[in-house]
């Protein structure tokens, strides 16, 4: 599996960050409490759900972000030679495949 894209929105303390991964070793760095584990985890919970987020899973969203502010987690990436989408939200998740508009499976 080979990771491309990332984007979190209101998931902790990112309000709005994407990555884009190219191939090859990736480092982030940076200091402590900026959010490097959290792109880590937002990973995780983005393909695992809830279970695989560190609890309270009411740490998800954004201190501070707007009364009812969209929260979620894209990631994209490449298996084999198929593309997958990933979104997840509190509620729900998605799964697209081969850069198709409509998810392939929802739920959570």
């Amino acid at each position: 599996m080979q990771l491309r894209r990332i984007r979190l929105v209101n998931f902790r303390q990112h309000a709005d960050t994407e990555f884009e991964l190219g191939p090859g070793l990736t480092a982030i760095t940076g200091p402590n409490g900026a959010g490097k584990t959290t792109i880590l985890e937002a990973i995780a919970w983005a393909l695992y759900g809830t279970k695989a987020a560190r609890p309270p899973k009411d740490s998800i969203p954004r201190i501070g972000k707007p009364a009812r502010s969209p929260v979620s987690v894209e990631v994209e990436f490449s298996l084999g030679a198929h593309d997958y989408r990933v979104v997840r939200t509190p509620r729900d998740a998605q799964l697209f495949h081969d850069r198709g508009a409509s998810p392939v499976f929802t739920g959570t």
